[in-house]
């Protein structure tokens, strides 16, 4: 790392109590699935959560509330890598669209009724199950097809098996011959 980026950070000031808002930050989960709420820390107003991101280990988003009034709370985010730190300007870029994200995240939270969260975070493991069933269910019909094949015709049952192994050992060879040639990228 040649040059580390310091985390983004963001200050909200928002016009609820410091119990509304802190209800709100507790009930972001119920209307995403992205965020999960990994640490939570009520009595300093702490609450950290976790998001994956493609080929990453993901980043962490600090939550850290305090109350200004009665009714008027400070909000400041953090977002920081699960691992290392920033040093690439596309990071910090994927970095501000997680506190936007959170942002808005947290304007839907606070006017939301907890009922209606609760409703959308059903219709997401609904979603979910339904996903993994149909997953479930194509690996089970081509299992049985090539349980039939194997059966019907044994002889191009372990063709297609030979031929996906030739296939692989082809591309294998072919990403070796590359190395070879030009050296490690």
């Amino acid at each position: 790392m040649l040059g580390v980026i310091p985390n983004p950070k963001k200050n909200i000031k928002v016009d609820y109590s410091l119990a509304d808002v802190t209800q709100a930050v507790e009930h972001l989960p119920l209307l995403t699935a992205r965020y999960k709420l990994v640490k939570s820390t009520p009595a300093f107003n702490l609450f950290t959560f976790h998001s994956f991101e493609f080929l990453s280990a993901g980043v962490y988003i600090d939550v850290f509330l305090s109350s200004i009034t009665e009714t008027k709370t400070e909000i400041d985010l953090e977002v920081g890598k699960a691992n290392g730190s920033f040093d690439k300007s596309h990071e910090i870029s994927l970095a501000n669209d997680h506190l936007a994200t959170i942002t808005d995240l947290l304007t839907e939270s606070l006017n939301t009724p907890v009922e209606k969260g609760t409703e959308n975070i059903n219709a997401i493991t609904k979603a979910e199950i339904d996903k993994k069933l149909a997953e479930q269910i194509k690996n089970d019909e081509f299992k049985k097809k090539m349980q039939a094949l194997k059966k019907s015709n044994p002889i191009a049952y372990h063709a297609r098996r030979i031929s996906v192994g030739i296939f692989i050992i082809a591309v294998l060879i072919v990403i070796w011959y590359f190395i070879m040639s030009y050296g490690p990228l």
